[in-house]
């Protein structure tokens, strides 16, 4: 399964959800959907792995997940 199509670890699934929300009220307060402020990704893997578990983003599409990975990636490469 592709590593974006994978499911939350019904064991994390719980913990990231209430992680997320928590988050999300911290950064944004009361604000949904297109009136949030900001935006984030939290990425979960096992230590001596390279394979991500699951993300969880509050709003973020699968197209806007990758690029910002991208983008991300580039600067881990090139830092200035």
């Amino acid at each position: 399964m592709p590593l974006l199509e994978r499911p939350v670890p019904p064991d994390y699934r719980t913990l990231m959800n209430d992680i997320a929300r928590s988050l999300d009220e911290q950064l944004n307060g009361r604000a949904k959907g297109e009136d949030r402020k900001v935006g984030f990704a939290l990425f979960l893997f096992e230590y001596g792995s390279t394979d991500v578990k699951t993300y969880i983003s509050n709003g973020a599409s699968r197209k806007e997940m990758i690029e910002l990975m991208k983008n991300q990636i580039q600067r881990f490469e090139n830092p200035t």
